[in-house]
């Protein structure tokens, strides 16, 4: 692809649906030269499922999928490429599709770290995904990471702590 290797910083955000199933959404923003450096021009956005394969406490793997895009913004420049991006044809943003795989490790009920690596899979030409005719076309660029999770919010309380529980009663009859 004509983007150059870069460091990224971030934001995620996300809904878990149970133990074991999630959804995110993320942008990420490039840096200059090095790590905690300015801001690049270049940004990736984009949303995914992720399937944790086991719900106990410990190393919890799990898988994503997804999709998202990669945003040129005016005055990108990469040198190891010879064309500007405000050019026409030049360094255009692209669609891709992500999966991948990670460990969480819960530090406390509310602060987890996650390690991960992402496939983000695009079209190597200037073409739109949607118009890919051969594999060839295809190039795969590598994401890897670590990030602090922050969990906001409580686990639902067992019914049978709940004040006024009957365990005779059903709910239908309240």
């Amino acid at each position: 692809l004509p983007y150059k290797s870069t460091n990224f910083g971030g934001v995620a955000t996300g809904f878990d649906f149970g133990p074991l199933v999630g959804v995110r959404a993320y942008y990420l923003r490039s840096f200059d030269d090095k790590l905690f450096s300015d801001f690049d021009r270049l940004e990736v956005w984009g949303g995914e499922g992720k399937f944790k394969l086991a719900s106990s406490g410990g190393l919890i793997p799990f898988l994503t999928a997804g999709g998202g895009k990669i945003n040129v913004l005016s005055g990108y420049e990469n040198p190891d490429f010879s064309i500007a991006a405000t050019d026409t044809v030049g360094i255009e943003g692209r669609g891709f599709a992500s999966g991948g795989g990670g460990f969480d490790l819960a530090l406390s009920r509310h602060v987890k770290l996650s390690a991960f690596a992402r496939a983000m899979l695009t079209s190597s030409n200037k073409s739109v995904v949607e118009n890919i005719s051969s594999p060839d076309e295809l190039s795969t660029s590598w994401l890897y990471g670590a990030s602090l999770n922050f969990i906001i919010g409580k686990k639902p309380e067992n019914p049978k702590n709940m004040p006024n529980y009957n365990s005779n009663e059903s709910y239908d009859t309240r």
